[in-house]
């Protein structure tokens, strides 16, 4: 390989290897590796099973089993837009004596 200040001057290995050391630094971005490793953990588990199994144990090591606790009820409201969910949500939850928000999957 010649030099580019002297064509006729042969560039050392040494100093071709360091040259093209830095330009392949310059190419790959400083954060390459943290977002290859971040996609790779994203795509890892795929499995819904899995996935409940993992947390419910994070769930368990977090606040011990004894104090994990669930209601006997569940309530689902359905309906179309307008139809007075939101409205009913407040009557039933005094009624049944609903001490804890509601837990809303979709809003308008």
């Amino acid at each position: 390989m010649l030099s580019k200040s002297n064509p006729e001057q042969p560039i050392s290995s040494d100093s071709s290897s360091s040259t093209e050391d830095q330009s392949n630094e310059s190419i790959i971005p400083a954060d390459f590796e943290n977002k290859v490793k971040k996609k790779v953990e994203d795509l890892e588990v795929k499995d819904a099973q899995l996935i409940f199994h993992s947390i419910w144990h994070e769930l368990e090591q977090e606040v011990g089993v004894e104090n994990l606790h669930f209601p006997a009820e569940i309530f689902w409201l359905n309906g179309s837009p307008g139809a007075g969910k939101g409205t009913q949500t407040a009557f039933i939850m005094e009624f049944r004596d609903l001490t804890e928000k509601p837990i809303i999957v979709s809003e308008l």
